[in-house]
């Protein structure tokens, strides 16, 4: 779980850092794809015994939605922060 933690921060450092739609689909790859760290890190799972697997899967998917959640507000800001740009660059007619 610590080691969950230190991800997290992590994550949201890296989150932050991505200010563009490029950067912030580059993030994506590297979390939420196919070959991304949730992926992998749901692989884990068959290394863990038995009696922990169940605790440790559902804590990684509350993990997963945390951090998908948090990519769609991200994302959602990004198209907000342009939106407004385009509108202030037009201007009023």
């Amino acid at each position: 779980m610590q080691d969950l933690n230190e991800l997290r921060k992590q994550i949201e450092q890296e989150l932050a850092a991505s200010t563009d739609p490029d950067a912030l689909e580059q993030w994506r790859i590297k979390y939420l794809g196919r070959k991304g760290m949730m992926n992998s890190l749901f692989r884990g799972l068959g290394d863990v015994i038995a009696e922990e697997r169940a605790f440790h899967g559902k804590a990684l998917n509350q993990f997963r939605q945390l951090v998908v959640s948090a990519f769609e507000e991200r994302q959602l800001a990004l198209k907000e922060a342009e939106l407004q740009a385009e509108l202030t660059s037009e201007g009023v007619d």
